[in-house]
């Protein structure tokens, strides 16, 4: 999935809808059964850093310049209606407890929301307002590999 990345595939999605269906890819491929595996801590370590290094090359970033608005995230200025509903109906799961997976909720839903919902103290505060690559890899990988896993 990640070179399907790295070759423009996913060019007409926003930095973090490209992280979710990288990893919403391996959570439902054989990647998914890692969880079981007695090592599942290597795998998840090197998948977490091929993660961050494709974010760094998204941001361009140096090894300082790793703090990024929300609207960095998900800004995107390419995204067609079909693809939008496609990430949309990819994430519906995270409705379900928003504030559980909020990076998840973050990349296939907040652009669904409209003014007054964003406006919510419980929406508006749920994602992040600034986030570095690292915690938003970590917490990415623990909401598909552990919160997924487990309901």
């Amino acid at each position: 999935m990640f070179s399907s990345w790295e070759a423009g595939d996913l060019n007409n999605y926003s930095i973090i809808a490209k992280s979710y269906i990288s990893l919403d890819n391996l959570y439902w491929g054989s990647f998914s059964k890692i969880v079981n595996f007695p090592n599942k801590s290597e795998y998840l370590q090197r998948l977490r850093n091929r993660l961050v290094t494709l974010l760094k090359k998204e941001f361009e970033t140096k090894s300082g310049d790793q703090i990024f608005l929300r609207e960095d995230w998900i800004h995107c200025e390419k995204q067609s209606q079909n693809q939008h509903e496609l990430l949309e109906y990819m994430g519906d799961w995270s409705l379900v407890k928003p504030a559980i997976v909020p990076n998840a909720f973050l990349a296939t839903q907040w652009n669904i929301l409209d003014d007054q919902e964003i406006k919510i103290p419980e929406i508006n505060h749920l994602p992040f307002h600034v986030a570095d690559i690292n915690t938003v890899v970590d917490n990415m990988i623990n909401e598909f590999f552990k919160v997924r896993n487990n309901g």
